[in-house]
């Protein structure tokens, strides 16, 4: 998705089995510093597969170099999208 012409990357994880009525947004943890969607991506997975939902995990930007507000914008546009 894109936030004011820069791209928001996400990963979306579709089980096999899905309930197309259901979906997930995640945003991984890590305090808006550290972490990243691909360092959460086995349990993300394992989550969609056992929910049977889609997931949508989100890649946000991090601090130092983006201040707050920012997280919440990139949420906030993902969520729109």
């Amino acid at each position: 998705t894109e936030s004011n012409n820069l791209e928001i990357p996400i990963t979306i994880y579709t089980p096999t089995d899905v309930e197309k009525d259901k979906m997930v947004i995640f945003f991984h943890g890590g305090g808006w510093t550290v972490n990243s969607r691909k360092t959460h991506q086995t349990i993300v997975n394992m989550l969609a597969d056992a929910t049977k939902t889609i997931w949508i995990s989100v890649e946000y930007r991090l601090s130092p170099e983006y201040k707050f507000p920012i997280w919440l914008d990139d949420a906030c546009e993902v969520t729109r999208q």
